[in-house]
């Protein structure tokens, strides 16, 4: 009686603890097959789920509530996870062809394009031009890290965006948007960080990559052919969760729990 209650305790104990930890959700935007549709891929099993149809070409990104918003050259949309559905939010102004989607640690949603970095309301898609790009003034893809990121070139904080350029990385300064050149690698269309920061990336034609920032390399997860990429929960380590000495003590608490229950049965 006493080691099956125990034993019941400590599993539902270590159900909380997994959950915790999930494998990064990769969402794309298929502009290859029929229907551009929307797709999951999850970089643990390296499967791809067809979500339904969406808009063309939308450059994706989650903000700190995890809802997704799409952009492409016109027009600012929100995005059903459930089927890939989108519903204008507004037609907007941005100055150029844009691919690129990222959310700021403000939960500001900004996109690059040829001519420089603009903020974009998600509420009505209201524009505002935040400066051209210095040293490389054009990007396929941007992410903002969520957390600290260790690279070759050293450590960034959160809040640093990272580029890429035809399969090149760079590291861009969100104060200067001064551009410093990091490494060469495949994701050529578009990079999107998750909440530990690591960074995944895709190109046109053969699916998605992680990204190793320190030694220069790179994993082939599998997949197929995407760009607009965003990783579900990416902003989670900016909101409040137990410290594992919380969650520790809360364990010992309900331990203590069962330690009486089971004295009194004695």
């Amino acid at each position: 009686m006493k080691n099956k209650f125990l034993k019941g305790l400590m599993a539902s104990f270590g159900l909380v603890i997994s959950s915790i930890s999930n494998a990064a959700l990769i969402y794309g935007s298929d502009p290859i097959n029929f229907g551009n549709p929307l797709t999951v891929f999850d970089t643990e099993t390296g499967t791809t789920t067809n979500l339904g149809s969406s808009v063309w070409n939308l450059a994706l990104a989650f903000d700190s509530n995890n809802s997704l918003f799409g952009i492409n050259n016109t027009s600012l949309y929100s995005v059903d996870l459930n089927n890939g559905s989108t519903s204008l939010i507004a037609n907007g102004a941005w100055g150029g062809f844009s691919e690129s989607a990222t959310f700021d640690l403000n939960n500001n949603l900004l996109t690059a394009t040829s001519t420089g970095l603009y903020s974009v309301n998600t509420s009505n898609a209201a524009t505002t031009f935040l400066g051209a790009f210095v040293g490389h003034n054009t990007y396929d893809g941007i992410s903002v890290a969520t957390t600290s990121v260790d690279t070759i070139l050293g450590t960034y904080s959160a809040g640093t965006i990272f580029g890429v350029d035809s399969g090149n990385i760079y590291v861009i300064d969100p104060n200067t948007l001064v551009s410093t050149f990091l490494m060469s690698g495949p994701a050529s269309e578009t990079i999107a960080f998750d909440a530990e920061g690591n960074l995944y990336g895709n190109d046109y034609n053969n699916g998605y990559y992680q990204l190793d920032l320190v030694n220069q390399n790179h994993s082939f997860l599998g997949g197929s052919g995407h760009f607009g990429s965003a990783v579900y929960g990416a902003y989670s380590n900016q909101v409040d969760v137990p410290e594992p000495s919380t969650l520790t003590i809360f364990a010992l608490g309900l331990m203590g729990l069962a330690s009486r229950k089971i004295k009194k049965h004695v």
